[in-house]
């Protein structure tokens, strides 16, 4: 358990902006193996609520009140596939959800009240036609690309599709912040997530969005990928704290935009 929470510790450190690494809070989430009853201390990083709003900070975090709302639109990787096993129960269409998945991690670390729109199977496209007409809340997540790379759907749909959702967001009052899917054996899925990763990258420089990059952070935990979308528990806890480091949390006696800082573990 030790040498995997280590592992945790270097990818997040070799893939992560050094500012937003948040070591200690990795490992000793890690350790907990199963355990989800309580998380390590944890301070997310303070912003300013004359922040909030679609564009990112200084440090390239989105900033949300603590009263908001964070929304998570996905396919499996938000759902939370797994297994079947103890950590699991059946959820949409009968697949097994993880007891805790990763928006559901969020909201303990952040104290922010976490939407989870995670459905398995579901393409970018039919998301967007999904929820287009619904409230994005001061986040919007995009957990996208295991389902479209599955399907077979081409990179250029995927980025037009994506080009629509986050402009929806931002105009909405939204900031935005995308997560890359993971690493998988199939080559020919590979191919295709591979494309839908460079699409997710050219948003990211385009549309001013936020974008936590798993593959390599899951490959270094654990080099070998799953057959399938599932992850175990551990990483969908390490991808919440991946994604907690991306985003600042503001009060009402939050500090003025210039004395913001990079989230940090509470070191007691």
């Amino acid at each position: 358990m030790a040498s995997r929470g280590a592992a945790a510790l270097e990818a997040l450190r070799g893939f992560m902006p050094r500012h937003l690494v948040c070591g200690f809070a990795a490992i000793a989430c890690l350790a907990l193996g199963g355990c989800l009853s309580t998380l390590p201390p944890y301070r997310p990083a303070v912003g300013a609520l004359a922040d909030v709003g679609p564009s990112l900070n200084a440090y390239s975090q989105a900033t949300v009140p603590k009263a908001g709302l964070i929304v998570v639109e996905g396919d499996n990787l938000a759902y939370g596939e797994v297994l079947r096993g103890k950590a699991a129960h059946r959820g949409v269409g009968g697949v097994w959800q993880a007891k805790a998945p990763f928006p559901e991690v969020l909201n303990g670390l952040l104290g922010v009240r976490v939407e989870n729109r995670g459905e398995p199977g579901q393409t970018l496209a039919e998301g967007e036609r999904l929820w287009s007409d619904k409230p994005c809340g001061n986040l919007l997540i995009l957990a996208y690309g295991y389902s479209d790379a599955q399907r077979g759907v081409k990179a250029a749909d995927f980025s037009a599709a994506l080009s629509r959702r986050i402009a929806e967001a931002h105009a909405k009052g939204a900031s935005v912040i995308l997560v890359s899917p993971p690493h998988f054996r199939s080559k020919r899925v590979e191919r295709s997530a591979e494309a839908l990763r460079t699409a997710l990258k050219a948003a990211q420089t385009s549309q001013g969005v936020g974008l936590v990059d798993l593959a390599p952070i899951l490959a270094k935990i654990d080099p070998r990928p799953n057959p399938g979308a599932y992850q175990d528990q551990a990483a969908y806890r390490t991808i919440a704290y991946a994604v907690a480091a991306y985003i600042a949390v503001a009060q009402e006696s939050a500090p003025p935009s210039s004395s913001m800082r990079p989230l940090t573990p509470d070191p007691s």
